[in-house]
């Protein structure tokens, strides 16, 4: 099932590509804030989807399973947001870094996705599930 997400980015990805470029020509082109908000909406979007199938399962008693759709919409969203976010910040990361730095930035970016994605993991791991 982790595939979804890459499947969704592989096809979405020209999708968002081809609506920015649009929006741009147009002259409806959203700034690189809304961009980023939008990305964070259907990021939290996919969370609360997993919210409800968890309550579904804990309202069950735990003894209710429920589909792995549930899984792929979450995937879906989660990937929404990221064909929304991560475009934007990496374009800022080289938009607004000095020149010397750029190539920096842009590793700052990703080491703080790849802490982030850590801390989550550690976090995570301490939920107790009672």
């Amino acid at each position: 099932l982790h595939a979804a997400n890459s499947g969704f980015g592989i096809a979405l990805a020209p999708v968002f590509a081809a609506t920015w470029n649009a929006m741009g020509k147009g002259g409806k082109d959203p700034s690189g804030v809304a961009k980023f908000a939008w990305g964070l909406f259907f990021a939290g979007l996919g969370f609360v989807v997993m919210l409800i199938a968890a309550n579904i399962v804990i309202n069950g008693g735990g003894n209710v399973r429920v589909s792995a759709w549930w899984l792929v919409l979450s995937y879906f969203f989660q990937t929404i947001g990221e064909l929304s976010l991560s475009p934007v910040g990496l374009s800022s990361m080289t938009k607004l870094a000095p020149y010397k730095f750029k190539g920096q930035m842009l590793g700052v970016w990703f080491m703080a996705t790849a802490l982030g994605n850590l801390i989550a993991g550690l976090v995570g791991g301490k939920v107790d599930p009672e």
